[in-house]
């Protein structure tokens, strides 16, 4: 017989969380599950509450759920029996033994009764075999808070029902056919979450997923979701990582991926990819209507980086896609006037830079991009046509600068001075060109993020490649080196700093070029220790002189 009293109405105390997880839940996903509790909680008001505990009250599981009180307790234990349930139900496990510190069932039916509209919590539950949903159009909802899956979910049926998962481990596949949302928070998974039904709003946050090699740890295959957002998680070890098609928002963001064949896919009316990391993985695809690819990080990809396809507009800005098997960049066919590819770093990829396949509208903006030491060119226009194209820095790319047009006059190749470029740090140095460039502003995807340092490739190009005779006693030739058309300066200096001579100054073409100085110092030809000073962008060169009597 049920029990009711007053003073019991509440929830007990639920166990400590025993599944580690690396993050926090969300505080928006954690107050609604908190609130659902409470109100699962207060349902039946304080006179009306009643529960029954596993096996004092009753022999088995189902037997308690079936008597429909409010809340079933279960004691920790090996339960041999799948569960059915068809009307509402609050399922909770009690902490006991450390050796069984959690109740484990056989498996979990939910199939509602027709004309039922129930709703079913679970928590502090294990499941050793697979937990089935079934819905017939019913319309009801599960919520799985601190619960074990051995064998993975499965939901089905002519609709689907919504699906909450918090603080959650899955051990084999989601496979889920939901109407209405979908919730994964602070879960760990072990398989893949496919999904289905264009009703279904995904909501995955703060998870991790793992896998081992095969199949899609988060997809959509063949059916479109409503929407979808994916933010905070971590995917590693599957042959795609993300792949996702809705018919309306597609949100992706600050997800980590690494050791994935295949990378994120998004596909959308408007979709939002921005602050991802992608490792060792494919790249980026994204598309849609409105499309917005933002301070996205793709490293070592199997492929080419970020591809983007903006059917109407949309801006691409801040991401740095490095040492990747093809293009840094591709951007597809698309994007109206208005549209943008702003302040992105594409570096040591083994193909151009950034290619732009589709013909550029007037007021397309493709500027202060950083392509530096690619394969290919900095950039490939295969259509003839660009809009606003200005600012960019295309150096030592291994093909040239531009490929499919002329250059832009307001383009330049000037070494980046990058913190650590071979060590993934793309933040510029402080006495970098492109901190702020004249009439550009900042030049790339990151700001200053390291102390000025030398210039190793313009200390190559400009340099003082001879000083002679030395020593000397008539005139002396001056040989050096100009990398590109700069302003430079010869200076000769004597022990005391003063300058005696100035031999070149001035804005010379790149090239090779000699200069004499006559050895004169305020017209006498004066014996002694002399330096010669060779200065350029970005650094100086020194050499000692001796002059003879």
């Amino acid at each position: 017989m049920a029990r009711r009293d007053a003073s019991e109405a509440s929830l007990p105390p639920i166990p400590s969380q025993r599944i580690p997880h690396r993050r926090p839940p969300s505080s928006r996903v954690g107050m609604a599950i908190a609130m659902t509790w409470m109100a699962v909680a207060s349902h039946a008001g304080p006179a009306q509450a009643s529960h029954l505990t596993v096996p004092d009250d009753v022999a088995t599981i189902q037997a308690a759920v079936d008597t429909r009180v409010d809340t079933v307790f279960v004691r920790s234990g090996t339960y041999p029996e799948t569960t059915t349930v068809v009307a509402s139900a609050v399922l909770i496990g009690m902490e006991g033994d450390p050796t069984l510190a959690r109740p484990i069932l056989a498996g979990l039916w939910c199939s509602p009764s027709d004309g039922l509209v129930p709703a079913v919590q679970v928590r502090n539950v294990d499941f050793a075999g697979q937990v089935r949903v079934w819905e017939e159009g019913v319309g009801w909802s599960i919520l799985f808070d601190d619960c074990r899956f051995m064998a993975g979910v499965v939901s089905s049926g002519d609709h689907g029902t919504p699906l909450t998962f918090h603080r959650s481990r899955i051990e084999g596949d989601a496979r889920l056919t939901v109407d209405g949302p979908c919730v994964l928070d602070s879960c760990v998974v072990e398989g893949q979450l496919v999904l289905g039904n264009q009703d279904c709003w995904l909501t995955v946050t703060d998870c991790e997923f793992h896998g081992n090699g095969h199949g899609v740890a988060i997809g959509t295959p063949g059916s479109d979701l409503h929407s979808a957002s994916i933010t905070g998680t971590l995917v590693e070890g599957y042959a795609s990582a993300i792949g996702i098609s809705a018919i309306t928002d597609v949100r992706i963001d600050r997800n980590q991926v690494r050791d994935c064949q295949g990378g994120i896919s998004a596909r959308g009316e408007w979709v939002h990819v921005a602050q991802n990391s992608v490792e060792r993985s494919g790249g980026i695809w994204a598309e849609g209507i409105t499309l917005l690819v933002l301070e996205n990080t793709v490293a070592h990809s199997s492929g080419t980086g970020i591809f983007a396809i903006m059917d109407v507009g949309g801006a691409i800005s801040g991401n740095i896609v490095w040492a990747g098997g093809a293009d840094g960049f591709f951007i597809g066919e698309g994007g109206a006037d208005g549209s943008s590819v702003t302040n992105n770093t594409s570096c040591f990829n083994a193909g151009h830079g950034f290619v732009v396949s589709s013909p550029v509208p007037p007021q397309y903006e493709f500027t202060r991009n950083i392509g530096y030491r690619n394969g290919g060119y900095g950039i490939q226009f295969v259509l003839p046509e660009a809009g606003a194209i200005r600012c960019n820095d295309w150096f030592a790319n291994g093909l040239g600068d531009v490929q499919g047009i002329p250059s832009s006059a307001e383009d330049f190749s000037v070494n980046p001075l990058f913190c650590n470029a071979a060590g993934g740090d793309f933040g510029l140095a402080a006495n970098s060109e492109l901190v702020d460039r004249p009439g550009c502003g900042r030049v790339g995807a990151l700001d200053v993020g390291c102390a000025a340092t030398v210039d190793v490739e313009q200390a190559r190009a400009f340099r003082l490649a001879g000083v002679g005779p030395n020593p000397a006693r008539g005139r002396v030739r001056i040989d050096f080196q100009v990398g590109r058309e700069s302003a430079i300066e010869i200076g000769v200096y004597d022990v005391q700093g003063r300058l005696v001579a100035s031999p070149a100054r001035g804005v010379w073409p790149a090239g090779s070029h000699s200069v004499e100085w006559s050895g004169r110092t305020g017209g006498t030809q004066a014996a002694g220790l002399y330096l010669v000073r060779y200065r350029y962008p970005g650094g100086e060169h020194r050499r000692r002189l001796i002059r003879t009597p």
